[in-house]
């Protein structure tokens, strides 16, 4: 396994592989698993499978390529208003190189590898069990395509695993996305890390790749919290896209047994009582950050002067952040006040697995406050604002 991806020959894929494709210059992949009889099951934007390969992200087969397949009839297969579609391994290649993702790789390798979406600690099923996922979602589809949340990437690490997320919202199982968001995410963070006397350009470049390296790790499924094994037949019903699975019309192959009925009402009971927990225990850490935002903001940013009588008027026009050891910068006191949020920003973060709108109004509080601590910004005001 290479670090940047895993290159194979057609010869040495089997039957239940999940394989990719790098688009664009490397700039993001394609995923698909592997069916056997050179055939690819894979999921793109509904509607979007004459585009080509779009612009968002999402890589889809040329409706020329799918209507004039000269080796497969059935190449580009797909059920009305559902993203999955079966196209042979020509047409999901788009002249591209085949690459194998891989499953159950060592915590080590996984943090060396610099890009995302190329493996996991997480383990694969059999490979009898991987196809009858992809072959069902072929038939019942895969929901809404969303480049964070439910891609490519998405499809086919369920088919590996049926893994899922019980968050409706935040990042999905995607390693791409993960690293989209790591990238800034890290840069960011490691801006404060000056202050604790980590300087010049080799020093700040190893803290961000340290930290967009872990960044990755935390939202790996083999080691989330929030992920919970769902059966491919109540996959639907788990992620809203039926009201009940009752509505579900029975499917060739899917069994309505008692069995299956007690396992599927068994699974959504875990799901509810998971995301109960998880609800509650994440109520703090979410809004950590918007009340450390407001406390910290007025007392240390927006509060001028002092309540001593006798310094007689000398610090009036002095927030008290400016006021911190008598002005002098880059003091212990400062830097331990200036990585504060930042910490409590990445538990928040982490802990609410990334959601959205939480995980922008945390990101904009953090960067005001650690701005605002730059010794640059001393006695600035910005457009005069507390002047």
């Amino acid at each position: 396994m290479g670090l940047l991806s895993n290159r194979v020959e057609r010869s040495e894929i089997e039957a239940g592989d999940h394989v990719y494709v790098w688009r664009a210059l490397h700039s993001y992949s394609h995923h698909g698993i592997y069916v056997g009889g050179n055939k690819v099951v894979h999921f793109t934007r509904k509607g979007e499978a004459s585009e080509g390969i779009n612009s968002s992200g999402s890589s889809s087969v040329s409706s020329d390529v799918l209507s004039t397949c000269p080796t497969f009839p059935d190449c580009g297969f797909h059920q009305p208003n559902s993203g999955v579609f079966l196209s042979c391994l020509d047409c999901f290649l788009y002249n591209g190189c085949l690459y194998r993702f891989v499953y159950g790789v060592p915590t080590s390798v996984f943090l060396a590898k610099v890009r995302g979406g190329t493996c996991t600690t997480a383990v694969s099923d059999v490979p009898e069990a991987v196809i009858n996922r992809a072959m069902y979602l072929l038939q019942n589809g895969f929901g809404n395509y969303n480049v964070f949340e439910n891609n490519c990437e998405d499809f086919a690490l369920y088919c590996k695993t049926g893994l899922l997320t019980l968050e409706e919202l935040g990042i999905g199982r995607s390693g791409q996305a993960s690293s989209v968001l790591g990238v800034p995410l890290a840069a960011f963070c490691s801006l404060p890390l000056r202050l604790l006397g980590v300087s010049g350009p080799v020093g700040m470049a190893t803290v961000s790749t340290g930290m967009y390296c872990v960044s990755r790790y935390m939202t790996d499924i083999g080691i989330r919290k929030d992920i919970v094994k769902v059966p491919v037949e109540d996959l639907a019903a788990n992620l809203g896209w039926q009201s009940s699975t009752e509505e579900r019309a029975p499917r060739k192959g899917y069994d309505g047994g008692e069995g299956v009925k007690d396992q599927v009402k068994s699974t959504a009971q875990v799901c509810s009582s998971s995301m109960l927990k998880k609800t509650v225990s994440s109520q703090f850490p979410k809004y950590g950050i918007k009340d450390q935002f407001e406390v910290t903001y007025y007392f240390f940013h927006w509060k001028k002067g002092t309540p001593f009588a006798e310094d007689q008027g000398i610090y009036n026009n002095l927030t008290w952040w400016e006021q911190i050891d008598n002005g002098k910068q880059l003091t212990r006191n400062r830097k331990f006040l200036a990585v504060v949020p930042v910490v409590l920003y990445l538990i928040a973060s982490h802990t609410t697995d990334y959601q959205h709108p939480m995980l922008f109004l945390n990101t904009l509080a953090v960067a005001i406050l650690v701005v605002a601590k730059f010794p640059n910004m001393h006695k600035v005001r910005i457009f005069g604002i507390n002047g």
